[in-house]
């Protein structure tokens, strides 16, 4: 939950493994007929809908107008909101609150985890997959090559940065009044879609550093970055970005 515009349609048609990969956060929510969940950071919904498929009352909250819209346009019997997660306030509280593939985009944690703890109900879990330390290092490296090759800078204060440990992790829940249950780092390395999936990848994820590229230049960028990132990222014909995951189940203690 970023202020970045989001691409809900490139979003669904490429980058679909970004919810299809969930199924060990969700087993980890394990959520049941009849509780009250939110599910922070949603994008397009389809993990939300699949959680109110199991009989749950969910509500499904994300920054992003464009993608809580298709949401709404995909699953229109499920409750979306728009809302910042650094400042969501809903006015009632939730038997858990879940994210997945979200968290990292928001700058301030610590302000997240507040909002999230104040509308747990007591005893309350808070399940989330995230990026974790390391995260998309070979894919950020080669986008960093590629641009400073070019003249360009290779800033990108826009671009996640909270790439947590699990020490980290605990650290921060611990200061938020969370009692932390479970909590791993998993490498997790994922085929990214079609022949031209790190180009896409960059499309849809990358705007802090497209942002220094003018549209003359842009060609010329993604063959460099491919080039970069190819010798590790690059498998059988198929692109593979190295994605590590932080996964993480804590309570609001009763």
């Amino acid at each position: 939950m970023s202020s970045n515009v989001w691409n809900p349609k490139l979003y669904d048609e490429s980058h679909s493994f970004v919810w299809k990969l969930a199924g060990e956060v969700c087993r980890l929510l394990d959520a049941k007929p009849g509780e009250r969940v939110l599910d922070l950071g949603c994008g397009t919904g389809h993990l939300t809908r699949q959680i109110a498929d199991a009989g749950v009352d969910v509500v499904g909250l994300d920054v992003s107008r464009e993608m809580i819209e298709q949401a709404r346009r995909e699953h229109p019997t499920v409750r979306f909101e728009i809302a910042d997660g650094h400042a969501f306030e809903l006015g009632e509280r939730f038997d858990a609150v879940f994210s997945n593939a979200a968290l990292h985009w928001m700058p301030e944690l610590d302000r997240v985890f507040s909002r999230v703890h104040a509308h747990l109900k007591p005893g309350g879990r808070f399940v989330f997959e995230m990026g974790g330390a390391g995260n998309l290092t070979a894919v950020r490296g080669a986008i960093e090559l590629a641009l400073r090759e070019l003249g360009l800078s290779s800033e990108a204060p826009g671009a996640p940065k909270n790439y947590l440990s699990v020490t980290q992790a605990c650290a921060m829940l611990d200061r938020t009044g969370f009692q932390v249950v479970n909590a791993i780092r998993v490498d997790r390395p994922t085929k990214l879609e079609g022949a031209e999936g790190l180009r896409k990848w960059i499309e849809m994820f990358g705007g802090a550093w497209l942002a220094h590229v003018p549209d003359g230049q842009r060609e010329r960028f993604f063959a460099l970055a491919e080039q970069h990132a190819r010798p590790s990222l690059f498998r059988e014909g198929l692109w593979v970005a190295d994605y590590k995951r932080l996964r993480v189940r804590a309570f609001r203690p009763a």
